[in-house]
């Protein structure tokens, strides 16, 4: 289908299930390397199985975790959580160090490290994007007025453009060399959601709470396409490495796989509930997809079938 272009066992509390989910996709490829672990392997029908298990378990907050995002090098880890608190977490062998950095005074829900990991942002839920020095963890600049918090953060190419979704529906880019807001987009939606940039930085991707998706050429703010296709909030978003295929995970309980170039869907992947998170591996042969039902599904973009699902959640 193309879109348009232009008894039970008993469950956590839907709350605390939305929030685990929020970034399960992500750690599911982050956390092999960050430990020092092998990659998943050859998951072709010919190879033998592989079954993953749990490599460990990290306490990184008494609160909700609302946020979660690897270095670039996978040598750290931060967390934003429910009180305000963000977390540098940082593996030195076996090692691991954490550094807690204060000054927001409420749930930070997103996180993202620049391309070179030198800059931590971190958005909340207090109007406020916070930019960190990854290293010293010293606050190097606060973004205010942002109504409804900054729910989505994303670095654009070589970490120069900083996109902001904002809860009151609008998208921010803030330019990090002149230390300005660049204009504003003219967003033909209801509210923005969640903001991805392609490697490249060419392509900007909005998702917003009708369930549509706009692309920007970032450059210049001028439209790319517009895709159609969920029928509920778009929660999450994500480019493959070579920025030929875009992910979306919607609360309507599916994730759209896209085509770039054209706009059209090439993939539907159904789940039983919300999905909160999405995320490529590496290679981009495989898609992570964290579900309210509290699992994390692997899958095979190429042939939309699953390969692994992991419980535990």
């Amino acid at each position: 289908m193309a879109g348009r272009a232009g008894s039970a066992t008993p469950r956590k509390p839907l709350r605390k299930r939305l929030a685990s989910v929020g970034w399960a996709a992500a750690i599911v490829f982050g956390c092999l390397s960050f430990l020092g672990m092998p990659p998943f392997g050859d998951w072709s029908e010919s190879s033998s199985s592989y079954t993953p298990s749990l490599i460990a378990e990290i306490q990184v907050s008494d609160w909700s975790v609302r946020a979660l995002a690897f270095s670039p090098d996978d040598t750290a880890y931060a967390t934003g959580a429910d009180d305000g608190t963000v977390e540098i977490t940082r593996s030195g062998g076996y090692e691991r160090e954490t550094q807690v950095l204060s000054g927001h005074t409420d749930a930070v829900m997103a996180v993202a490290f620049s391309p070179g990991g030198r800059v931590l942002a971190t958005g909340s839920s207090d109007g406020t994007v916070r930019l960190w020095d990854a290293a010293t963890g010293e606050v190097v600049e606060v973004l205010d007025g942002f109504s409804g918090g900054a729910t989505s953060l994303a670095f654009g190419y070589r970490g120069i453009p900083l996109a902001i979704a904002v809860g009151d529906g609008s998208v921010r880019l803030w330019d990090m060399e002149a230390g300005e807001y660049q204009e504003e987009f003219e967003w033909p939606s209801s509210g923005a959601t969640s903001v991805a940039f392609g490697l490249d930085g060419t392509i900007l991707a909005v998702g917003a709470d009708s369930g549509n998706i706009a692309l920007y050429y970032a450059a210049t703010g001028d439209p790319y396409s517009w895709l159609e296709g969920h029928g509920d909030a778009v929660t999450d978003l994500a480019f493959s490495r070579d920025g030929q295929m875009l992910a979306s995970a919607s609360r309507d309980s599916t994730v759209i796989l896209w085509d770039v170039a054209s706009g059209d869907d090439t993939r539907t992947l159904r789940h039983g509930e919300l999905v909160g998170s999405v995320a490529f591996s590496p290679d981009g042969e495989t898609l992570a997809t964290g579900c309210a039902d509290g699992k994390v599904r692997l899958w095979d973009p190429a042939r939309g079938k699953t390969l692994e699902t992991l419980e535990g959640h």
